[in-house]
């Protein structure tokens, strides 16, 4: 289910509920979401649905009420409970499946692109607010697209991905890989990640703990 409290803690709204889903058409119940974000620009709440559906689900963030929804590529998303998880030896060279696997995390740019982390099919997908599909980085060879975050400069100019022993950060206007954050002391790619306004990174890995690493600055290039 999909719950909406204030930030002193009342509730406020709840969509869907335990056991309720019907599936991937259904349009009033999530089914295990795993993450979602709230974008300002339309007041609507996206949602990575997630470990039982295999969709992005947008709802009105003030009612809760349904707008739209999507899967891979901008395609109808199809039943699968089973949302395995997929081997290294098993991810196909390629764009991918042309449905979702674990719809994991997902966030949000100021100029309305969604990025969407399909976790077991080790993709980062691009879509515009309304669904269509725009671009994507995929790496099969690795872990990757554990969750996703944006740095909080006017451009946000990099993308942030969970994968192989790090965060790896990406040129968002390029998706050109920039470099990873990884070595002593880094717990990983981490489970979900987030920036704040000074651009520190937050790490939050199952059974490692949780992180906050300090932003000191982009190093000029030779």
């Amino acid at each position: 289910m999909y719950l909406k409290f204030t930030k002193e803690g009342t509730f406020l709204l709840q969509v869907g509920g335990r056991d309720r889903s019907g599936g991937n058409e259904d349009t009033e119940n999530p089914n295990k979401p795993a993450d979602i974000y709230v974008y300002p620009g339309t007041n609507e709440a996206f949602v990575a649905d997630g470990y039982g559906n295999r969709r992005v689900l947008v709802l009105d963030a003030e009612t809760g009420a349904f707008k739209r929804m999507w899967g891979a590529f901008g395609n109808v998303p199809e039943d699968d409970y089973h949302c395995p998880n997929i081997s290294l030896d098993s991810v196909p060279d390629g764009p991918g499946p042309p449905q979702l696997s674990v719809v994991h995390a997902l966030r949000v740019s100021t100029d309305g692109v969604v990025y969407v982390a399909d976790r077991e099919n080790r993709r980062v997908q691009g879509f515009t607010i309304d669904g269509e599909y725009v671009d994507q980085i995929v790496r099969g060879d690795e872990p990757f697209a554990r969750n996703v975050a944006l740095s909080p400069d006017p451009e946000q100019q990099f993308l942030y991905v969970g994968g192989g022993t790090g965060i790896m950060v990406f040129d968002r206007r390029t998706l050109e890989l920039l470099t990873t954050i990884d070595g002593e002391g880094v717990i990983g790619p981490g489970h979900q990640i987030q920036t704040d306004s000074q651009g520190n990174l937050y790490i939050a890995a199952t059974g490692a703990g949780f992180q906050r690493l300090i932003f000191t600055g982009v190093s000029p290039t030779a």
